[in-house]
Order: structure tokens, then C-alpha cells, then sequence
């Protein structure tokens, strides 16, 4: 998705600079549970990087002048709705090292002593039953969003040992880099964002992943082929489009975990799922973010 600057908000001069590589647009917040609401619905349009300050209440968002027309602050404001933040700033920045705003954002995360997620510039820590590297690319899923901390909640209490397993809209490959951890028979983990796909490749070979095939492409990579489990950790409008093929992919028994929504979502999302033949096992809600486990 590109954005347009709108006739009715003058374009920041910065916009025009073309010494500037990027925008960092700085969104300051009153909690930080809604900085990762923003963060999340920042993803979604284009915004290359986050970085978040301040005991997680201040957000910088970058954005990649050389993909396209960058937001004005006005359509940032509308973007975000109820989310907006209370102070808002944009400055241009003539390059970017992502590694080490990577490295300067980054605390491992911990799901329970389940799951330990660290780059690679982390010390290990004893006491974990799994311990990911990972190293984001631009991509989205490091653990950090209350959406990829709970499906990794959910996935401890299912069996994955001999499993066939979908990660749909993979991000970083983190999903389904643990689902071949718990013992899956094969992993098949699709995005259709170029830098998605080479982080996740990355990302399994870092981790040691032999039976994780990354694709990069939308739901007709799975066309031809059937699930025991099927991660979705996307949005709930994409979630509508797929929900009658994740029916159609899935094997007896088949495990459905999804999240990237809302709790008011579920209104829309349950109805259409139980259409297609899933029942609701369990559910979750951490920082105004949902999860959800289905199965046959």
C-alpha cells in the first residue's frame, strides 16, 4: 500500500528533501499499550522499522522514502483513529544502520520459561524448553506483539510431533521456526513480502530449521496441500478472505490458531469458522490484541 499527501494538509518540507533516505515520524502516547496498537497498524502501511522509547510510550516509525509518497501527518492521525498519539513529529534522516537501531530496541522475550527469543547478541539463558535466534529484517514477529507472544502461549499445549504445519503471513519465521522445534514433520511458512520471506529463510537457517520451506506468495501456496496445524498471526480482514480455504487445507483433526485482531473482531470471525467446520477451543487477549484456537 503507498500513501498519498493529501490536498488539504500542506506536505512536510522534509517530504521534498531528497538528501533524505528516510522519515522518522516520532508518536508520543500515554501508555504504551497503545504505542503497539499503533505500532501494528503502522505496519501494515508501509512503515520500514520501529524503535520504542521511553518505557515503550514514545514510538519512532520509519519510512523508506525510495518505496514511495510518505504519509503526511495528518493521514498518520487518521491511519491510527482512536490510537492517534498525542504528540506527533517528522524529521528526515539521510541513512539508516537497522542493526543497530535494531540492537538498541531489542530485549529478549519470554513466554513463560516455554520460550525464550533472543538475536544472536544476546547471552543464552539456562531454564528455557526453547530458545529462538532471531534476527528481524524489517519483518514483523519478534515475540515483543501481544499477537505473536500469544499464539506461542497457545502452541505449548498442542502436540506438533509428526505434524504437517502452515505459518501463514510468517514475518520473521518465528512460528514456525518453534512448530519444527516441538517436533513437526514439515513447516511451510509463507509470506508475500520479499523481505518477510529472506528474514524468515535467514531466520531457519540460523536456528537450524531442516524441514521449514519458505515461500514467498498468498494463500495459493497452499493450494495442493493439507495441514494438521495452520498458524495465522495476520489481520482480521485477511483472516475473513482465508478462513474457507484454511478449510479446505485442513486434515481430521486440524488445529487453527489465529490472532492479529481485535476482541470486538470475534464477532465477525466466529460465525464464518464455525461455517467452515471449526470449533472454539480457547481464546486469549493481551495489550487489546486477541488469539484464538479452533479445530476440526
Amino acid at each position: 500500500m503507498h500513501w498519498a499527501i493529501s490536498g488539504s494538509d500542506p506536505p512536510n518540507p522534509l517530504f521534498l528533501e531528497h538528501s533524505a533516505r528516510y522519515l522518522v515520524y516520532q508518536l508520543v502516547f500515554e501508555a504504551s499499550e497503545t504505542a503497539d496498537v499503533a505500532l501494528a497498524l503502522l505496519s501494515e502501511v508501509g512503515f520500514d522499522s520501529f524503535e520504542q522509547k521511553d518505557e515503550g510510550q514514545t514510538l519512532e516509525a520509519y519510512w523508506d522514502l525510495h518505496q514511495g509518497t510518505a504519509p503526511s501527518e495528518a493521514e498518520v492521525r487518521h491511519r491510527l483513529g482512536a490510537f492517534a498519539p498525542s504528540e506527533l513529529r517528522v524529521e528526515g534522516l539521510e541513512d539508516l544502520n537497522w542493526n543497530q537501531a535494531w540492537e538498541a530496541q531489542f530485549d529478549p522475550v519470554e513466554v513463560g520459561r516455554f520460550c525464550r527469543i533472543r538475536a544472536e547478541f544476546h547471552p543464552s539463558v539456562p531454564g528455557f524448553e526453547h530458545e529462538l535466534l532471531i534476527q528481524p529484517k524489517m519483518s514483523f514477529g519478534t515475540g515483543h506483539h501481544p499477537t505473536t507472544h500469544q499464539v506461542i502461549a497457545l502452541m505449548q499445549d498442542l502436540d506438533f510431533r509428526g505434524k504437517r504445519v502452515l505459518d501463514m503471513g510468517s514475518g520473521t519465521g518465528v512460528l514456525g521456526i518453534l512448530a519444527e522445534r516441538l517436533g513437526a514433520e514439515s513447516v511451510l511458512a509463507v509470506d508475500n513480502d520479499p523481505w518477510c520471506e529472506s528474514n524468515a529463510r535467514e531466520n531457519a537457517e540460523r536456528n537450524g530449521c531442516q524441514r521449514t520451506q519458505v515461500v514467498l506468495g498468498g494463500i495459493e501456496a497452499v493450494e495442493g496441500r493439507a495441514f494438521d496445524i495452520i498458524l495465522a498471526n495476520i489481520n482480521r480482514n485477511v483472516l475473513i478472505e482465508q478462513i474457507p480455504i484454511y478449510a479446505h487445507c485442513a486434515r481430521p483433526a486440524a488445529q487453527l490458531l489465529l490472532s492479529g485482531f481485535y476482541p470486538e473482531d470475534e464477532a465477525h470471525l466466529e460465525p464464518l469458522a464455525q461455517q467452515h467446520g471449526w470449533q472454539k477451543r480457547r481464546s486469549s487477549e493481551r495489550g487489546g490484541w486477541m488469539a484464538l484456537h479452533w479445530s476440526r
